[in-house]
């Protein structure tokens, strides 16, 4: 005798469902009439440059911060002493830690400096191969800019609005934003106040000192404003290296490599939710 059992349904696999598959990443739009972009550029990685500079920026701000409550405590002793209310070893003493935390204050600024010079030395590269006929300034200037007198005045300022420049994702052109001359009105500025500190220390150290302290406010707005240009322009020229994969009718490439496509006539089979055992029986 035939007889039709149903198994326990817990034992059973559960329902397949179609496959899916997931879509590949889009990248950002690019224009494709833009004729000043090379579309077979060799560009090299610069986010890990950019996280270095950001980092070296921001214990330099750091480092300035902590040193403007020694600089008004040394000026307070300086006051005692004149006043006679501060013997000499502890004016000495201040003096000490005055010294100590300036001095690591421009150890820190000189190595925020050569990180940030690497990171737009990196991303001048970049430029100079995604966009070879509007380079004015070759990539060397991010370094050897700082160093020369007086042309550091102007050359690293006109080396930030070419990297802004040329990571635009659109063509032809995008405003240069007002905050790289307010970064370098602030980094200038710094330097002006300081020699103006400089020079009155001989005559007046707590004025000097106060002036000291001006300077190092505006070392801290420049490198705020620097650490969001940094951000800002890496991202920029990321998303305009993305774009080269989806303009123009090129598509964007998948992480997975190449995905296969579903035959138009294929029909999934759906495998009933009953299953049935047939068993003999006598």
């Amino acid at each position: 005798m035939t007889t039709f059992e149903t198994p326990n349904p817990g034992s059973l696999p559960p329902p397949m469902g179609p496959p899916t598959m997931a879509p590949p990443p889009m990248a950002p739009h690019r224009d494709a009439s833009d004729p000043t972009l090379k579309r077979n550029a060799r560009t090299r990685p610069v986010a890990t440059f950019a996280k270095a500079a950001q980092l070296a920026v921001g214990v330099s701000m750091l480092a300035q911060v902590i040193a403007l409550p020694l600089a008004v405590r040394f000026i307070g002793a300086l006051n005692g002493a004149n006043a006679g209310t501060t013997r000499f070893s502890e004016v000495l003493a201040v003096e000490r830690q005055y010294l100590f935390g300036a001095f690591a204050a421009q150890l820190l600024f000189l190595a925020a400096g050569v990180a940030s010079s690497t990171w737009l030395y990196r991303i001048s590269k970049n430029a100079e191969a995604l966009r070879p006929g509007e380079i004015d300034h070759k990539p060397k200037w991010a370094i050897i800019g700082w160093l020369i007198p007086f042309l550091w005045f102007v050359r690293p300022l006109h080396m930030m609005q070419q990297a802004w420049q040329t990571g635009r994702v659109r063509y032809p052109t995008s405003p240069i934003p007002s905050r790289i001359g307010q970064w370098w009105a602030c980094f200038v500025g710094s330097f002006v106040i300081g020699r103006v500190a400089n020079g009155m220390a001989a005559s007046s150290l707590t004025n000097a000192l106060w002036v000291e302290i001006a300077s190092a406010i505006a070392v801290v707005g420049a490198g705020a404003l620097f650490i969001l240009l940094i951000r800002e322009i890496t991202e920029r020229q990321q998303a305009l290296i993305d774009s080269l994969g989806s303009s123009a009718g090129f598509a964007s490439p998948s992480p997975w490599g190449e995905v296969p496509q579903m035959p138009t006539d294929f029909t999934p089979v759906m495998p009933s939710t009953h299953h049935g055992i047939v068993t003999e029986r006598e």
